[in-house]
């Protein structure tokens, strides 16, 4: 079992040790689980077209490039090992 998540947010500190319980928690159940979370995704092509001022339009643009081909990496990577089990 795969567990993946967006977040919208910044917040790994609070969110990685629920994401890390609820896959040990799995495997008391006899479930192999992996989990992946990608952080501070973004929501709009353009920011400036909403009301969205809670957000850092830079810090996400940051993130996109620099860590979303990394998540991405890592999905493919996740699916790849869940076919080979399969």
């Amino acid at each position: 079992m795969t567990l993946v998540s967006t977040l919208s947010k910044e917040g790994e500190q609070y969110y990685t040790p629920l994401f890390e319980q609820t896959s040990k928690s799995l495997g008391v159940l006899g479930c192999a689980s992996e989990y992946l979370a990608s952080f501070d995704t973004t929501q709009f092509d353009d920011y400036g077209k909403y009301a969205a001022g809670i957000f850092n339009v830079e810090n996400k643009e940051r993130e996109r490039m620099k860590q979303w081909p990394l998540d991405c990496q890592k999905a493919f990577e996740i699916g790849a090992r869940l076919a080979a089990r399969s």
